[in-house]
């Protein structure tokens, strides 16, 4: 490790476990979101299909309010790739991107999580 500059090597089939791994969490969080996703949109399509039907209020907008969930498997796949591909016994990386592929502390974690979150519980 070099302490002005903030990098550590580590063996590259531990760093390749640790991607992959996260990469099997990040697709289960986003698979159960998608499910609770669907679902909720169903849920309003019907309540509105149905007031439309009945000629009651009905407010179609409520279809906007419903966020996607974020998926980012190409993140994964990425530095899987270039893992699998370095010739290299151990990689050496930056504090950035140690919080990234072993913490799973990507930049857009905390959007992913507050968007996920509305639809898995």
């Amino acid at each position: 490790m070099t302490i002005g500059e903030f990098s550590v090597t580590i063996k590259k089939a531990d760093l390749l476990n640790i991607v992959k791994k996260n990469r099997a969490g990040h697709q289960e969080q986003y698979q159960l979101a998608m499910k609770g996703y669907r679902e909720q949109a169903v849920r309003v399509l019907t309540a509105l299909l149905e007031a439309a039907q009945k000629s009651v209020p009905f407010n179609v907008r409520k279809v906007i309010e419903l966020v996607e969930p974020q998926e980012h498997i190409k993140d994964y796949d990425r530095v899987t790739l270039m893992l699998e591909m370095s010739t290299a016994d151990e990689i050496a990386i930056n504090e950035r991107e140690f919080s990234q592929y072993v913490q799973d502390l990507w930049g857009w974690k905390e959007q992913f999580v507050a968007t996920n979150s509305r639809y898995s519980s």
